[in-house]
């Protein structure tokens, strides 16, 4: 439930959320929910808030925090050893994903992530890829984030 996931960070979020149907044993067979909120607040590298994640859970399953929904093992930080971590994150290091799409010949997944000042973005993920970091808020796209980023090249 919405409400339940809104409880992972301990404060109201903006939420979008879809379902992706797949065979069992793909990777890709659990919805996804992609939460956002604080959209320049800069809170996506930090894996103890669902904020600037892609979050993968299993409704039908009930190790998580609250039992009320699965986490799979797939996901790279449900057994990474931190207490801390959201096990929940499959993919860190957005502003604003909006949309997410699959190719289905090769389950690779589509990313469309929505930029502050300078850049709009489209992510790939390699089929059965957890746990990849794209670089919000060091990153807009291709460029440091304006005022704030990293370092020019990828």
């Amino acid at each position: 439930e919405p409400e339940d996931l809104q409880k992972i960070s301990g404060r109201t979020v903006q939420e979008w959320a879809a379902q992706f149907i797949g065979t069992p044993g793909n990777p890709y067979h659990s919805p996804f929910h992609q939460l956002t909120k604080d959209l320049a607040a800069f809170n996506a590298p930090d894996l103890t808030n669902a904020f600037g994640k892609i979050l993968r859970i299993d409704p039908l399953g009930n190790n998580s925090p609250n039992g009320q929904y699965g986490i799979p093992s797939a996901n790279l930080f449900a057994s990474d050893g931190d207490a801390n971590t959201l096990g929940e994150i499959f993919h860190s290091g957005f502003r604003y994903p909006w949309r997410a799409s699959f190719d289905v010949a090769t389950g690779d997944m589509y990313i469309a992530d929505v930029g502050w000042m300078a850049e709009e973005e489209i992510d790939f993920v390699r089929a059965g890829e957890s746990g990849k970091d794209f670089g919000w808020s060091n990153r807009e796209g291709t460029i440091a984030t304006p005022g704030y980023g990293g370092p020019q090249d990828n």
